[in-house]
C-alpha cells in the first residue's frame, strides 16, 4: 500500500494553516485602533466643550469686573451717593464671603466623593478586565469540541470509526491498522494545537484526506464508499461548527470590550493623575510609570484625601475661622466642572461595556443550549445532553453572579451621583 499522507505535504498544510491564522489576526487590528481612538475621540471632545465654556465664562467675568470698576470710579465723584452705596458694597462683601464659603465646601465634597468614586470605578474595572478572561464555564464549552468527548452520549473518535467500519471494505490485515492510524488522526495533539479553535471539524478534514488518498491505491474502496463517508460525517461536521461559530462570536465581542476597557482603564488613570498632582503637589515624573492601583492607594483614597484637604485648610485659617477666599482659589484644591463631567463619562461607559458583556454572554449560552438540544440526531444520548445543559446553565448564573458582585455598578453609579453637579 503506497505511504498515506507524506511528511512535505503535511508540513506544507500546517504552514498554510498558520499563515491563514496570522493573517486572521493582523486583520483584527484596524478595528481594535478603532474601538480606542473613537473612546479617545469622545473623551477629548468633551475636554474641548469645557475649555470652551470655561473661557466664556472668564470672558464674562472679566466684562463684569470692568462694568464694576467704572461704576465705583462713577460713584466716588458723587460722595452722597458714595456713602449709601458703600453700606451696599459691605453687604455685598458678606455675602461674597458666604458664596466662597458654599464655593470651597462644594469643591472640597467634590474632591473627596470623586476619591471615593474612584474606588469603587477600579473596584468596577478590575472587575470587568477579570471577568474578560475564561472561567470554569468556559472550559466546559470548549471541552464539547474535544473528538473525544463524550459528555453527550457520543464521541467524535467513536463515531467516525463507525461510520467507517459501514462504507469502508479492506482486508482483515490492513483495516484495524487502517483504523488504529484513524484514531491517531483524531487524537494528534499537533493538529489540535494548529487548529485548537474547531479541532472537531479539523479532524474529521484529516480523516476525509486521509480515507481519499488510501482510496487512491485501494481497489476496495470505490467513489461509492468515499460519498458515504463524507455524508455520514456532514452532520457532525455541522455540530462542531456551530460550536466552533458560537465561541468565534463571543470571543470577537469580548476581545472588543477588552479594547474598550483597555482605553478607559488608561483615560481614568491620566485623570487620577491629574487630580493627585496639584492636590498633593507632587511632579508628574513621580507618578507618570505608576500603576492606577499604585497611585490611588498612595494618593487618592477618601481618607488620604481628606486628610490632605485638612492639613491645606490649617494652613489658611484666621483666628476664628477659614479663610474661605483664600481656600476657593487654593490652586491645590481647584475642581472644575471638566473633571465632575468625566467622572460621568468613565461612569457610564463602564456601565455599557458591563451591559454589552452580559448581553453577548446570554446570547452566546442560548446558542450553545440550542446546539446541544440538536445533537440528540448524532446519536446522542438525551439523558446526558439533558445533564449536560442543567450544568452548563448553574455554571452560567454562578459566572453572572460572580460578576455582577465584583462589578457593582450600582455602587459605581451612586458614588458618582454624591460629586455636586454645580
Amino acid at each position: 500500500m503506497k505511504t498515506f499522507l507524506s511528511m512535505k505535504n503535511f508540513t506544507f498544510c500546517i504552514g498554510i494553516l498558520m499563515v491563514f491564522s496570522c493573517f486572521s489576526v493582523n486583520a483584527q487590528k484596524p478595528s481594535t485602533a478603532d474601538s480606542v481612538a473613537k473612546l479617545y475621540k469622545r473623551f477629548f471632545t468633551l475636554e474641548s466643550a469645557a475649555e470652551k465654556r470655561e473661557k466664556t465664562l472668564a470672558d464674562s467675568l472679566n466684562t463684569l469686573n470692568n462694568t464694576y470698576k467704572s461704576l465705583e470710579n462713577l460713584i466716588r465723584k458723587d460722595r452722597s451717593t458714595f456713602a449709601r452705596v458703600s453700606k451696599t458694597i459691605k453687604q455685598l462683601t458678606n455675602k461674597d464671603l458666604l458664596d466662597a464659603k458654599n464655593r470651597y465646601e462644594t469643591n472640597r465634597t467634590s474632591i473627596q466623593n470623586t476619591a471615593d468614586f474612584m474606588e469603587a470605578f477600579n473596584n468596577g474595572l478590575n472587575g470587568v478586565e477579570a471577568s474578560l478572561t475564561f472561567t470554569d464555564y468556559f472550559n466546559a464549552i470548549t471541552e464539547l469540541n474535544n473528538p473525544t468527548n463524550s459528555e453527550l452520549g457520543f464521541s467524535l473518535e467513536q463515531e467516525m470509526m463507525r461510520i467507517l467500519n459501514k462504507n469502508i471494505q479492506l482486508g482483515r490485515r490492513k483495516k484495524p491498522k487502517f483504523l488504529r492510524i484513524i484514531s491517531g488522526i483524531i487524537k494528534n495533539p499537533i493538529t489540535q494545537a494548529v487548529t485548537s479553535i474547531v479541532p472537531g471539524v479539523s479532524s474529521i478534514q484529516s480523516v476525509l484526506n486521509f480515507v481519499n488518498g488510501v482510496a487512491m491505491g485501494e481497489r476496495d474502496i470505490n467513489v461509492g464508499n468515499i460519498m458515504g463517508v463524507q455524508n455520514g460525517a456532514l452532520s457532525y461536521v455541522k455540530h462542531y461548527e456551530q460550536l466552533s461559530k458560537a465561541s468565534t462570536n463571543l470571543d470577537q465581542s469580548i476581545n472588543s470590550l477588552k479594547v474598550r476597557a483597555e482605553g478607559l482603564a488608561r483615560l481614568s488613570n491620566g485623570f487620577v493623575k491629574d487630580m493627585v498632582m496639584p492636590l498633593h503637589g507632587v511632579k508628574k515624573v513621580d507618578v507618570e510609570k505608576a500603576s492606577l492601583n499604585d497611585v490611588l492607594n498612595k494618593y487618592y483614597t477618601y481618607r488620604i484625601v481628606s486628610e490632605r484637604i485638612k492639613q491645606i485648610e490649617g494652613q489658611n485659617k484666621t483666628r476664628r475661622s477659614l479663610n474661605y477666599d483664600k481656600l476657593v482659589n487654593d490652586p491645590h484644591l481647584g475642581y472644575s466642572l471638566l473633571n465632575r463631567q468625566k467622572v460621568e463619562f468613565m461612569s457610564e461607559e463602564l456601565e455599557k461595556i458591563s451591559i454589552e458583556y452580559l448581553a453577548a454572554l446570554d446570547e452566546h449560552h442560548k446558542n450553545i443550549v440550542r446546539i446541544l438540544k440538536g445533537a440528540v440526531k448524532l446519536n446522542g444520548d438525551p439523558a446526558k445532553i439533558d445533564k449536560k445543559i442543567k450544568t452548563l446553565n448553574q455554571q452560567f448564573e454562578r459566572v453572572k453572579q460572580t460578576y455582577k458582585k465584583n462589578v457593582n455598578i450600582k455602587a459605581v453609579k451612586e458614588r458618582a451621583d454624591r460629586i455636586p453637579a454645580y
